[in-house]
């Protein structure tokens, strides 16, 4: 979780590219990962807070302020659901690891149509060996 925390607050975002090999050794998020301290919240420590479970995340700045935000829907969960550009930018970034860039685009644009397509057969072919 310290990478995590690092990384997020360097790069303003967490997705595949932040766990490549030379992203996590470098000198920035080395730096910043001892800084980062976990412990569990006082109200977070019994079964009865379950139905009321959150995060809260506190950082106290270099000039002394101190920032802090309570979660308690994950960003991604059905209540706080990730938008359609969200979900948009989690596909190619989870389907570029494996296929080249017009073979993404073109699943993307099948499956966004996917509930008006005759048969999912151009779907199928696009998943399919035959397609690599």
């Amino acid at each position: 979780m310290n990478y995590c925390v690092s990384v997020a607050l360097l790069d303003r975002t967490v997705g595949f590219p932040q766990f490549d090999d030379a992203r996590v050794r470098r000198d920035d998020v080395q730096a910043l990962m001892p800084k980062v301290r976990m412990v569990v919240h006082p109200d977070q420590t019994t079964r009865a807070c379950l139905p009321t479970k959150f995060t809260e995340v506190t950082m106290t700045l270099k000039d002394g302020r101190t920032l802090s935000r309570r979660v308690s829907l994950a960003k991604g969960q059905p209540r706080n659901a990730l938008t359609d550009a969200e979900l948009r930018t989690k596909f190619r970034d989870c389907a570029a690891r494996a296929l080249p860039t017009e073979r993404v685009e073109a699943l993307l644009t099948a499956i966004e149509k996917l509930d008006t397509a005759p048969s999912v057969q151009a779907l199928a072919s696009l998943l399919g060996a035959e397609a690599a």
